[in-house]
């Protein structure tokens, strides 16, 4: 069973009805980050472990890996510290309907965010050569 990490997110739906209420965020890709609009956060995350349920459209192109776009609203928290991503790691998540915090600590680099809501955004597949059996 996966930890419920969307269960308050704004478009939890996504991962409800795509994808059978199962994305695991385990040992996913950080590839970027950018802080926007006054006090917003995007995340952007790459994982190769596709879950067993997702939509029938995207069997129209082959594909082997998944991007997630997560975005933090009204940054009550915000430190980093290190010099590199591309990394993998697990961020650790926690959430209740009030507050949202998201913690990365991987070989020196440390993200730290606490936020009044989390939402989640766009999920695509594309095909990563990196991973092609």
């Amino acid at each position: 069973m996966y930890i419920m990490w969307f269960k308050f997110a704004t478009f939890n739906e996504k991962v409800k009805f795509m994808f059978n209420n199962e994305f695991p965020l385990d040992m996913v890709e950080f590839e970027n980050f950018i802080f926007y609009a006054r006090s917003s956060l995007r995340l952007v995350f790459n994982t190769h472990k596709v879950p067993q349920v997702y939509p029938d459209k995207w069997n129209k192109n082959e594909f082997n890996a998944l991007t997630i776009k997560l975005d933090f609203y009204d940054i009550i928290m915000f430190s980093c510290n290190g010099n590199t991503l591309g990394f993998e790691c697990t961020p650790m998540i926690e959430s209740t309907k009030d507050e949202t915090s998201l913690t990365i600590i991987k070989n020196g680099f440390n993200l730290k965010i606490k936020s009044k809501t989390m939402s989640i955004g766009e999920i695509s597949p594309y095909l990563d050569e990196r991973w092609i059996k």
